[in-house]
């Protein structure tokens, strides 16, 4: 359920196979799971049977490995390692997680009361002020904006490098009936 990309050609994924449909006999949760060639092959990293991460989002490291906060059970639970080991960050309920490609220290959550910042690497989360309200979120790397936003029937938000929220076009859904 959770799925990133965090290079060419590899992706990090996790949640929980189909009862119905388990040939192989995976256990209920797959914990993190990554795949180096496209996802032709996926093997498992960590946590096999113990989570079934909803959200994942990773970020580099100075030492070439990457930082991945992964979301499960109500944990923000983050690894420093490429997600071989993890520490449990704070409680809290959201569907979204983004982290700041240029500071793996910043992480963003999307919440029922507004969007949510941490700069300790996911232990603590504050408002963010002016924040409209959201639905999903995405942090990128491109030069003028910092994080792309989208809210539920209303308009796309980009917030820039000078730290304002600026709004763009309208976001429609598809008809429920596609």
């Amino acid at each position: 359920m959770g799925f990133t990309i965090i290079a060419p050609g590899r992706m990090l994924a996790s949640g929980h196979p189909d009862p119905v449909n388990n040939p192989e006999g995976d256990p209920g949760n797959l914990g993190l799971i990554e795949s180096t060639d496209a996802a032709h092959s996926w093997k498992p990293v960590s946590l096999r049977g113990e989570a079934d991460f909803h959200d994942l989002t990773a970020a580099p490291l100075p030492d070439n490995a990457q930082r991945i906060y992964g979301y499960s059970g109500g944990t923000i639970r983050v690894s420093d390692d490429s997600g071989h080991t993890w520490r449990d960050g704070a409680t809290l309920a959201l569907p979204r997680l983004a982290v700041d490609p240029t500071d793996a220290a910043t992480v963003y959550a999307t919440t029922e009361t507004g969007l949510k910042i941490s700069h300790d690497a996911g232990f603590t989360f504050a408002p963010v002020a002016d924040a409209p309200p959201l639905f999903l979120l995405e942090a990128t790397s491109d030069s003028a904006n910092r994080m792309w936003v989208w809210t539920h029937k209303t308009p796309t938000w980009v917030l820039g490098d000078d730290n304002r929220w600026q709004k763009r076009e309208e976001f429609v859904s598809l008809p429920e009936s596609i």
